[in-house]
């Protein structure tokens, strides 16, 4: 007998996104609902943004709503920041290199190859 149920809630996550990415049609459907909720939260904390720029109002559920994407943003960046600080890179430099291989990971994912294709490191 398994100590891992074969019901448990990982095994059924697991198993959905592998049907989800099986195919080139899947992968193109799931990239684009993310693309799609991407969007949609970019847009979201934009107008909290501009909104507090420019003196509210803002309600608090607005702000946490997308207080975990700004965290998010800014921690990534910053860490781009410093580790090319540290490797005595441009800060300008390291930001094109994350823009640069979020394209290539979206060109690899939208071309048709494999989900293990898709997801290799650079």
């Amino acid at each position: 007998m398994s100590i891992y149920p074969t019901h448990s809630k990982q095994r059924r996550r697991a198993e959905n996104m592998a049907t989800r990415v099986a195919g080139h049609e899947g992968m193109r459907n799931w990239y684009e609902e993310l693309d799609d909720r991407w969007s949609r939260a970019l847009n979201r904390l934009r107008s909290v943004r501009n909104s507090l720029a420019h003196g509210g109002p803002v309600t608090p559920g607005a702000a946490a709503s997308v207080a975990p994407l700004a965290h998010f943003l800014a921690g990534t960046g910053l860490m781009d920041s410093l580790s090319s600080l540290l490797e005595g890179e441009s800060q300008a430099i390291a930001h094109a290199k994350r823009r640069d291989s979020a394209e290539a990971w979206a060109s690899r994912w939208l071309s048709g190859v494999s989900a293990s294709e898709a997801f290799e490191a650079e």
